[in-house]
């Protein structure tokens, strides 16, 4: 629907939209216009009226009536510029009377009302008072108690946390003094006066919790009120009080959090400490009750974090707190024991400070108990078909959180005490007793209880170092004893490449960690074949020359294995035996690579002289082996990288010869699949980075074919390369650079020619992210040339119309190039010290789009571009730069599109206070202020004119 015709709606119109809205068996879709409708109606200036006659009509449904006072507060947090002086003041009596006549319910409007009232106080500065207003306005009306409770909840809670009403810091901060700091004593009066008169009411007990948790929340109740008052007694005794523990735990918890603050109130602390041993008691009498177990354990985990250095400095005297998170920590429900890792890991930093060195010896038994506690917790069900594909990948994940605990563990205990405990684990399922070597383990042990220490092992490796040498050698040797389990199996493959480099250093168990991981390629399940490459591939990386001597065994294997494997996990294994290759003496090099790259290049031409299938399926088939292939060849090329004394030819550079007709007709051949371009275009890229100047003979067909291969195809993955090529082998001042600008410029013809033929850019942003990932690097290395060439007015006309796609990786790609070909315009920031005569062809294309540009650049500013710090970052800085280079056209541009917003889009009073900060922050010599601003113009912009940016109906 129209604006104007929005404008003209009636109550009736939107009582009857409201009611398609909340038909529960309605059709989807009309359920969606509808809100898009009511979303529309809220912005507008009839919605105040319509709201006041919806809100105060008797017979309308409550639903509605709700939605009416949700209107208003909305209103209040986004439109409140709509209403002068005189409209405030009446809305204020209006919403005070609401408050009144709905004081006994429904509760979501007291809520709705009370957060309204509270917003529209903080913005009404004539409004000197409320708190005292209110108060004395229904403070001694039993019926009203509730309402005005929620309303003083509502004040400090809107103060500290809605980032929707749009105030200067100033102005803000003085709001806050008089609301908050001014009314704090009166209130906790206030609410100590109601919970002694309020014993047989258990909801307005509530109440006045959930209100004394927002002022504490807000640091307006400070701790000597706290001290002078019994508020600290009665929150305990309503911790043992079903209808009031939930909100007496909030109010514990915040004044726990308190009493840590800087200046710490030892008093306040003793207090509070000699009250948590009935808490702790608690726990072993309700450990089944899943709910109460959190909210005990949030108390004791605050609590630990608040006092950590009276912990630390103190362990007995606070060990009721430790031992309470010990408890919580061993719970069956995993969201209770997360709720004790911050606190494991802050105390771990805090024992390892030189100052708390001593302690450190009585928190090992606490950190033993962990390690042991977590390993437990890892435990899968034996039976896995119990959990479903959700809860399976949701424990998988929060295996790896405990994990991280794990390692604050290893750092307070040491590494050999932290690794025993999973030993310890291991040892006994060994029937003997534990002698490794000696016994077996027993078979009647489930699964799930060896897997658990192997993960704990893998998780506790980043903090093991490569000289510990009491307990890993003993776990080494236990492995080839376990179960033949898959999951067993499994979880000590990854053991073993997770100790990689600790084997390089004791590397007696090499030859049998290359068996054990060898045999995990024989298992049926994929995982376990992907662990084993991936733990190959560490094994390799780091004891690649112990293991060269081994390359006679592998040669065969590797070729054998691969046929059958997955992509992924073939090029895990091509990169362990890469490292090996690497490890290869100079002098042998050339016949190793060979060995191992011949046969993919001899399977590849195969497939290149071969009939084309023309069945689907075998040509799907065809296509991703002679991709995998090629990718396989790249992991070569990335992976061997030999030092070559000067003047030496290179032995890898040799094989690419050797290769390179065979992925020249590859892709020939198959130059309609993407697959295979995308595979070549890694070659391309791996054999720059890693030869470089050794390429010089190879470069010139290479960069030719991916021309061409551009020109035919369109794959974006090709700018990718000529990228590359531009970084490498660029030169602003040799003659590459000019080599380097007539390839691109075939490119930049070849890419305007597919853009102008896309009915939408975003139907291929990949082109567009390369396209200027491309001229960017080209401008960074030859700055002076690009400055000054003919690509340089239809490129920056093309970022321009790219400005408007909706697809962030492309944009920001655009975006970036602008920003830094502004930079050069700039005499302040430019990366480059180009002379300004250098520069003056730029500062001509500004001048002719300056307008044009602006105004592109505002639209997507206010409407589409994504809202983070690095889109208005680079905004902000490309306008600072515009500024810098010529600021007459960029703030009249500016001015222009300001002032071009309708009433409804931006009132005056925004307008002006926009241009007046935007001026100001131009001046700054940093872009820092100005991308502030922006976010700022852009966020209430978005928040008043679009839909998505409103949020959603209560």
């Amino acid at each position: 629907m129209a604006a104007a015709e929005i404008a003209s709606v009636s109550v009736e119109q939107v009582l009857q939209v409201h009611q398609l809205f909340l038909a529960p068996t309605g059709d989807h879709q009309k359920r969606r216009e509808a809100d898009r409708w009511l979303d529309n109606f809220q912005k507008t200036a009839v919605a105040w009226g319509i709201a006041d006659t919806l809100i105060r009509t008797d017979i309308y449904p409550m639903p509605t009536r709700i939605f009416a006072a949700q209107t208003f507060r909305q209103k209040i947090e986004y439109d409140l510029d709509q209403l002068d002086a005189a409209a405030r003041s009446s809305l204020r009596a209006s919403l005070i009377d609401l408050l009144h006549k709905f004081r006994a319910g429904p509760k979501s409007m007291i809520i709705q009302l009370s957060v309204a009232l509270a917003d529209l106080a903080i913005q009404m500065p004539e409004w000197e008072d409320p708190v005292l207003q209110l108060v004395e306005s229904f403070g001694k009306d039993p019926e009203m108690v509730g309402a005005l409770l929620q309303f003083l909840g509502a004040l400090p809670e809107e103060l500290t946390s809605n980032k929707k009403i749009k105030m200067e810091r100033d102005d803000w901060m003085s709001r806050s003094d008089s609301l908050l700091k001014r009314n704090g004593p009166h209130v906790f009066a206030l609410l100590l006066h109601y919970l002694q008169i309020a014993d047989q009411n258990p909801d307005i007990q509530e109440s006045i919790f959930g209100c004394l948790r927002s002022w504490l929340r807000a640091r307006e109740i400070d701790v000597e009120m706290l001290m002078s008052s019994p508020i600290i007694d009665y929150t305990f005794r309503a911790m043992h009080q079903e209808a009031l523990f939930e909100a007496a735990a909030d109010v514990l918890i915040e004044i726990i959090i308190q009493s840590g603050k800087k200046p710490v109130n030892i008093d306040l602390i003793q207090t509070l400490y000699h009250r948590l041993p009935p808490l702790r008691s608690m726990m072993d009498e309700n450990e089944d009750d899943v709910e109460q177990m959190r909210s005990l354990c949030r108390i004791f985990a605050e609590a630990g974090e608040a006092w950590l250095d009276l912990i630390v400095a103190n362990p007995a005297a606070f060990r009721i707190v430790v031992d309470g998170l010990l408890k919580c920590a061993a719970n069956p429900d995993l969201d209770v024991v997360r709720i004790t890792f911050q606190f494991w890991f802050l105390l771990a930093d805090e024992i390892l400070l030189p100052a708390f060195q001593s302690q450190r010896a009585q928190f090992a038994p606490v950190y033993g108990q962990v390690i042991d506690t977590i390993i437990k917790h890892l435990q899968y069900p034996e039976d896995l078909a119990t959990m479903t594909a959700q809860e399976r990948d949701e424990f998988r994940d929060f295996r790896h959180v405990m994990g991280d605990v794990l390692k604050d563990c290893v750092r307070v205990l040491g590494e050999e005490a932290a690794l025993s405990r999973p030993y310890a684990v291991l040892s006994n399922c060994i029937t003997n007793g534990g002698v490794p070597g000696v016994g077996v383990f027993d078979i009647s042990v489930p699964w799930p209880q060896i897997e658990a220490p192997l993960f704990a092992l893998r998780a506790m490796g980043r903090e093991v170092s490569v000289e510990e040498s009491t307990v890993l050698p003993k776990i080494m040797a236990m492995l080839p004893q376990l179960p033949n389990h898959p999951k067993i199996k499994y979880a000590a493959i990854l053991v073993i490449g997770r100790y990689a480099e600790w084997t390089n250093a004791h590397p007696e168990f090499i030859a049998y960690q290359l068996t054990y991981i060898s045999s995990g390629f024989a298992e049926a399940e994929e995982e376990s074949m992907a662990a084993a490459a991936m733990s190959l591939k560490f094994l390799c990386q780091f004891c690649g020359p112990r293991i060269v001597n081994y390359l006679d065994q592998l040669h065969p294997f590797y070729l054998q294995t691969t046929k059958t494997m997955n992509r992924d996990d073939a090029l895990e294994l091509t990169e362990a035996i890469a490292h090996v290759v690497h490890a290869v003496p100079l002098e042998g090099l050339l016949e190793t690579m060979r060995n191992f790259c011949l046969p993919i290049a001899q399977r590849l031409h195969e497939i290149a002289i071969a009939p084309i299938p023309t069945v689907e399926t075998e040509h799907v088939a065809i296509v991703k082996e002679a991709a995998g292939l090629m990718a396989r060849f790249a992991v070569f090329v990335r992976v061997v990288r030999p030092q070559i004394p000067h003047g030496s030819s290179h032995p890898c550079v040799s094989v690419l010869q050797d290769v390179w007709p065979v992925l020249d007709n590859v892709v020939s051949v198959f130059s309609s699949a993407d697959r295979i371009i995308y595979a070549f275009s890694r070659v391309c890229v791996a054999s720059m980075e890693s030869y470089r100047h050794y390429l010089t003979d190879l470069l010139s067909p290479i960069m030719t074919k991916v021309v061409a291969l551009y020109e035919q195809t369109k794959e974006s993955c090709l700018l990718w390369v000529a990228k590359k090529c531009v970084s490498v082998y660029g030169d602003d001042e040799g003659p590459q650079g000019a080599v380097m600008f007539a390839m691109v410029e075939r490119l930049t013809q070849t890419t305007f020619e597919s853009l102008q033929q896309m009915k939408s850019l975003d139907s291929n942003p990949d082109i567009v992210e390369d396209y200027f990932a491309l001229l960017t690097e080209l401008m960074d290395v030859c700055p002076t040339l690009f400055c000054q060439s003919s690509l340089l007015p239809s490129a920056f006309q093309c970022a321009v119309a790219c400005l408007g796609m909706e697809h962030r990786e492309a944009l920001l790609s655009v975006l970036l190039f602008l920003r830094d070909l502004f930079k050069c315009a700039s005499p302040f920031h430019r990366d480059h010290p180009i002379p300004q005569v250098v520069a003056e062809p730029l500062v001509d294309v500004m001048k002719k789009n300056a307008s044009v540009f602006l105004g592109a650049l505002f639209e997507g500013l206010v409407m589409t571009f994504p809202m983070d710090k690095d889109v208005i970052s680079d905004v902000a800085t490309i306008i600072k730069c515009m500024m810098d280079a010529v600021p007459e056209l960029t703030m009249a541009g500016v001015e222009a599109i300001i002032t071009g917003f309708s009433e409804q889009q931006l009132s005056a009073s925004g307008k002006e206070t926009f241009m007046r900060k935007f001026a100001s922050a131009t001046e700054q010599q940093e872009a820092m202020r100005l991308s502030g601003v922006l976010q700022d113009f852009a966020a209430a912009y978005r928040r008043r004119n679009l839909i998505s940016s409103r949020g959603q109906r209560a």
